[in-house]
């Protein structure tokens, strides 16, 4: 099960073969079948034909439920309403708080992906001297938000960025908080 939060877009991606008899013709359809909890407004249109042994590549964004816990979207192909072929699906789970384990192989997803490799070490620099500078880590990865919208795609980063700001804006209470006792503990006069 993929760790998600809720309402976030996600995309699918088959690699299916046609094992079958006869070729898959142009206008079959991937349907959304009885039995899923999301996804079911879904139809995605194979644009060519599929001889027999050939695989093609089929992909499509879903949204995935507000409401937490486990969810699944099944699909299979369809010619002129008709079903055929194996069936295809995807298991997510929603969270608003994932917990650490989870968050942690989020984080490595993340990290393992090429495209975000490629972008953070470009980044990197930049990061380096904003952080250098006392800039916060939530501006930071907000202004990187605005720079490469499609990093916040990721749910590593649909959990991570609402937290960050969480984070700070608590740590600075807290600061705050600390700085304050300090000040009235400084001027409390003791005695011997």
């Amino acid at each position: 099960d993929c760790v998600v939060a809720p309402g976030q877009v996600i995309e699918k991606e088959w690699l299916i073969k046609n094992t079958g008899d006869i070729a898959w013709p142009k206008g079959t359809k991937l349907v959304s079948i009885h039995g899923s909890t999301f996804g079911t407004d879904v139809s995605v249109d194979i644009k060519e034909q599929v001889k027999v042994g050939e695989v093609y590549k089929l992909r499509t964004r879903l949204v995935v439920p507000t409401k937490t816990g486990k969810h699944t979207a099944k699909f299979m192909l369809s010619f002129e309403g008709q079903t055929f072929g194996h069936k295809y699906w995807v298991n997510v789970c929603v969270s608003k708080f994932p917990n650490k384990a989870q968050l942690m192989d989020l984080a490595k997803e993340f990290i393992a992906d090429p495209a975000v490799v490629g972008v953070l070490q470009g980044e990197l620099p930049q990061i380096l001297k904003d952080l250098r500078n006392g800039k916060k880590l939530a501006t930071i990865v907000d202004a990187l938000a605005e720079k490469e919208p499609h990093l916040m795609e990721h749910s590593f980063m649909v959990f991570i960025r609402p937290f960050l700001q969480s984070v700070e804006s608590f740590m600075g209470m807290q600061l705050e908080a600390a700085i304050g006792m300090y000040s009235l503990w400084a001027m409390t006069p003791f005695t011997p």
